[in-house]
């Protein structure tokens, strides 16, 4: 049975960058989203956009930081 697909998020790209930076703030590690420290890099500097995924990460990294 194929596995069902996650609902894509609509969260605009500017906020998803806002979230990301305040998640570095608060401690947000490459390996907390299981990535290398250069495509973090990319994300910190704006160079990669946050996809759905990585920001779903994000979020429930937040979520448990609360």
């Amino acid at each position: 049975m194929p596995k069902p697909k996650s609902p894509e998020l609509d969260i605009p790209l500017e906020e998803r960058r806002r979230l990301f930076l305040k998640a570095v703030e608060l401690g947000l590690k490459p390996s907390d989203l299981g990535i290398s420290a250069n495509y973090f890099y990319r994300l910190k500097k704006g160079l990669k956009p946050l996809n759905d995924k990585i920001t779903q990460k994000i979020i429930r990294w937040l979520k448990e930081k609360e």
